[in-house]
């Protein structure tokens, strides 16, 4: 009995044993497996994993600043510019235009003469607008030369006008056709400027008479086309009997001529005195209407 009871002790002893060995085998395997598993991280190896993580992190990342241009853009738009950028555009040549805000239009005539293109009038010609104080020392007939001018400085057309009766210090504001086409596209007639290039006496002509104080011309109505009718009364100056010229110049505001033109008659006898209308062919300008409208004859001549 005493035997088995010593068994049974030495045998819980044994077990107690093996298990404490166990343990110790387990506490040991885990040492030398931790061991064999440690590495050593420095900075470097710090920095790079920070980095790939964030390169390969999901969600929003940094976004890149922008570096302006400092490469000025050209702009024709001078409100929008800063004063630093520099514009490419070429420049527009501005036709002279003459100044109507006083209703003469000649206040602001460079050198006393200017030229604006005026359009094209219905049958497709360019249409120029002139103004001066005439240069001439007396009254005579005039030519004014000119020439119309195209964006790229291309001559378009290249005339006289002819003046009937032009007076020293005269101020004059008409429009010439210049029986030229403008030029085709869309964009033909853009940039066109006219200029006058000489005014001149014309040095032919019949022998002129000076009105006399009953010598009269006067605004009668605008027919239906939108013309100009005036009425003309003329004591003949002549000697003998004859046909007549008679010259007249159509006015706006003070006094400034816009057209003239010239009626005939049938014959006269000396110092008769003629009556009849003529028709101007002429509208009303607009810087003109009826009541600063007046009509004068310029001189009388043996036809």
């Amino acid at each position: 009995m005493a035997r088995q009871i010593c068994d049974t002790s030495l045998m819980r002893f044994l077990r107690f044993v093996r298990a404490l060995a166990l343990l110790l085998c387990v506490v040991v395997a885990a040492s030398a497996c931790s061991a064999t598993e440690t590495v050593t991280i420095n900075d470097a190896t710090i920095a790079n994993a920070t980095a790939t993580a964030q390169r390969n992190a999901a969600g929003p990342t940094e976004p890149t600043p922008t570096v302006e241009s400092t490469t000025a853009v050209a702009t024709t738009d001078a409100a929008a510019s800063d004063g630093n950028s520099a514009t490419t555009t070429t420049p527009t040549p501005t036709p002279v235009a003459s100044d109507d805000s006083d209703g003469t239009g000649t206040s602001n005539v460079a050198d006393g003469r200017a030229c604006s293109y005026a359009g094209v009038d219905s049958f497709g010609d360019m249409q120029i607008e002139i103004a001066f104080i005439s240069p001439l020392p007396e009254q005579s007939d005039a030519t004014v030369d000119y020439e119309v001018i195209a964006r790229g400085g291309a001559v378009l057309a290249s005339s006289t006008h002819f003046i009937e009766e032009l007076q020293s210090g005269e101020a004059v504001r008409v429009t010439v056709d210049t029986v030229t086409d403008a030029p085709t596209g869309s964009d033909g007639a853009s940039g066109i400027t006219c200029r006058i290039l000489e005014i001149e006496p014309l040095l032919f002509g019949f022998n002129a008479f000076e009105p006399q104080p009953g010598d009269s011309c006067t605004f009668a109505e605008v027919d239906s086309f939108g013309d100009i009718q005036v009425q003309i009364d003329v004591v003949s100056p002549l000697d003998d009997t004859a046909e007549l010229a008679i010259d007249y110049a159509l006015r706006g505001p003070d006094g400034v001529r816009f057209a003239d033109d010239v009626t005939f008659t049938d014959s006269v006898g000396a110092g008769q005195l003629w009556s009849g209308a003529a028709d101007t062919l002429t509208e009303f300008p607009d810087w003109v209407n009826e009541s600063t409208f007046s009509c004068e004859i310029l001189s009388i001549q043996e036809f």
